[in-house]
């Protein structure tokens, strides 16, 4: 019973703190005048940076979109 309670509390706690977050990107994006996609797009390249600074990270982007991917399947 109290396991489950301190997991309840836990969910509470990270949908709150989930809550907040989304509440601070959106007040962020309105005050970059962004699109939601606009937004979007731009974390996707701090994502796409961020993994790349890695040491030894092996990075390739293909830009444009509707690109069909290439598999050798030999």
């Amino acid at each position: 019973m109290l396991t489950e309670h301190k997991r309840d509390l836990a969910e509470q706690s990270r949908k709150a703190a989930e809550q907040s977050r989304a509440e601070a990107d959106n007040a962020y994006r309105n005050a970059m005048n962004l699109s939601p996609a606009q937004f979007v797009e731009m974390e996707r390249i701090k994502n796409a940076v961020r993994v790349c600074a890695i040491k030894d990270a092996h990075c390739t982007f293909i830009i444009g979109s509707h690109v069909d991917p290439v598999v050798s399947v030999k």
